[in-house]
């Protein structure tokens, strides 16, 4: 299934050089087709759909869009505000992802101290979850999200083991590699504040 959902996205970004207008457009629809899946994913609230639910698509589809560096990177921006400033993202895609996601709770005013943790563990806790149920050869991507996550909360150990997991898995990915060095070098992520 992962195959098929990647050669859509190929086509939808190969044919961009041909007609880029039309060629936009598919790929501003397969983006919102995922984006879509990764707010189902990325939510806090309580009951959430649990990740082993997930049809297989879902799945395929979820590992494949990370294979989109724009869309890893929009997620990773939401997900951990203040690490990637909002001009190295695709305002289409900026606008995709605020449009189909909350802000994260964990930056919400309104909500107190212990709601927010609360909120941010389960994030967390959906993000191991998606990276066990993916085979090795889909879940690096997923992997360094998770890593990019707990690394800018705080959780070195955890971030550890899903860049030990991806590094194993395949040794150049570049974002695992950069995520390593800092840690390595105990350089935290800046982290916005409401």
């Amino acid at each position: 299934m992962a195959g098929e959902w990647l050669e859509l996205r190929r086509e939808a970004t190969d044919d961009r050089q041909i007609e880029p207008s039309e060629s936009d457009q598919r790929l501003r629809e397969c983006r919102a087709s995922e984006i879509a899946v990764w707010a189902r994913v990325l939510c806090d609230e309580e009951p959430a759909e649990p990740i082993q639910t997930l049809p297989p698509q879902d799945l395929a589809i979820l590992a494949v869009s990370l294979t989109d560096v724009d869309l890893r990177d929009a997620l990773i921006a939401w997900l951990c505000p203040g690490t990637l400033p909002p001009e190295l993202i695709d305002p289409v895609l900026c606008q995709q992802v605020s449009g189909a996601f909350l802000a994260p709770a964990w930056l919400d005013r309104d909500r107190g101290d212990a709601e927010q943790v609360m909120a941010l563990q389960r994030i967390e806790h959906r993000l191991c979850d998606l990276c066990a149920a993916l085979p090795d050869e889909w879940a690096v991507s997923s992997l360094t999200v998770l890593a990019s996550f707990t690394w800018w909360r705080g959780d070195g150990a955890l971030t550890r083991i899903a860049l030990d997991r991806a590094l194993r898995i395949d040794p150049h990915y570049r974002l695992a590699q950069l995520l390593e060095r800092m840690v390595d070098m105990a350089i935290r992520p800046e982290r916005a504040t409401a």
